[in-house]
């Protein structure tokens, strides 16, 4: 049995190690059991400790607004997809990220949710720069 389980999860951690997108997957006591080497990177480059394993939500992400428990709640209760996007304090930096909050289930009942964080700063800089109007652009310092 301890076999399986162990094999289990070497499955699942070859598997969201594959993808570039910031993985983990939290269980019912809100606690990070799983991540990808996609999000243990980016932690380090934000300045963050990757130390995040067994570690309360909030306690691995201390830059997450504490509303992320009522989302990850939702998702347990409801069992249903939830997508969101949180502009977070980090540093001295500003990063804003799109999550995907996905139920993961067993016997019809909520386990664990497994989260997908693409960091969207760059995009929304760009959308936000887009967006101002030709005299915001001509008021900007140029770059010479």
């Amino acid at each position: 049995m301890e076999i399986a389980a162990r094999e289990s999860e070497e499955k699942y951690r070859s598997s969201i190690d594959a993808f570039p997108d910031v993985i983990s997957v939290v269980d019912r006591e809100f606690k990070v059991i799983l991540a990808n080497t996609s999000l243990l990177t980016w932690l380090r480059r934000l300045g963050q400790s990757d130390d995040i394993i067994g570690k309360p939500i909030l306690e691995a992400f201390p830059f997450l607004s504490p509303s992320v428990l009522d989302e990850y709640r939702t998702v347990f209760l409801k069992g249903t997809i939830m997508v969101t996007e949180e502009s977070s304090p980090v540093g001295d930096a500003e990063i804003v990220t799109e999550t995907r909050k996905i139920p993961i289930k067993a016997h019809g009942d909520v386990v664990a949710v497994i989260a997908v964080i693409r960091d969207i700063t760059e995009h929304k800089q760009g959308e936000e720069f887009t967006q101002k109007t030709p005299h915001q652009l001509s008021t900007l310092p140029s770059k010479r």
